[in-house]
């Protein structure tokens, strides 16, 4: 029975910080009126560099006059072309990579530096500590999504999952 209270308490206290995260959503976007606010908008929800869209200059020759093009149709072009965009954006779900070193296993806040970089950290220190019989060199691991925004790490020859965040 303390148990359900506790795993409920947590749920509860999980939930609520997520409801409370300051997230951005596409249709709050829509609901400002200055276009350029509603576009810096767009771009900072879909994660696209506004820089990126700046048309370069256009030279004329000597038969033809200078385009001039002005802000605010580079603006409807630019939003024309991403429209619809966010259907076709992809999402990755998981990312396979190498143990830069020798699999120990884990103990309750145990960092596993990747082949690419990247460093995840053990999140749930109640995991029970796992060892291999031996130590595994450069194993290949998965890291997949889980419930709620978490990410589950999993070592290639090892049944168990560990839950990870990426710290660099």
């Amino acid at each position: 029975m303390k148990c359900a209270r506790l795993l409920i308490i947590g749920f509860l206290a999980q939930w609520l910080s997520l409801a409370t995260a300051e997230q951005t959503d596409p249709d709050d976007c829509r609901n400002l009126a200055d276009d350029a606010d509603r576009l810096n908008c767009y771009d900072a929800v879909f994660g696209r560099d506004p820089a990126a869209d700046v048309p370069e200059s256009r030279s004329g020759t000597a038969d033809q006059a200078p385009i001039k093009e002005d802000e605010n149709s580079a603006r409807e072009t630019s939003a024309a072309e991403d429209f619809g965009a966010e259907q076709v954006a992809q999402r990755v779900d998981r990312l396979e990579a190498r143990l830069a070193g020798d699999f120990t296993g884990w103990t309750g806040s145990t960092r596993f530096r990747l082949d690419n970089g990247q460093v995840w950290q053990q999140t749930k220190n109640y995991i029970p500590d796992y060892e291999p019989r031996e130590p595994i060199s450069q194993p290949r691991v998965t890291i997949t999504r889980g419930l709620m925004g978490s990410y589950n790490l999993r070592v290639e020859g090892v049944k168990r999952i560990v839950q990870v965040k990426r710290i660099e």
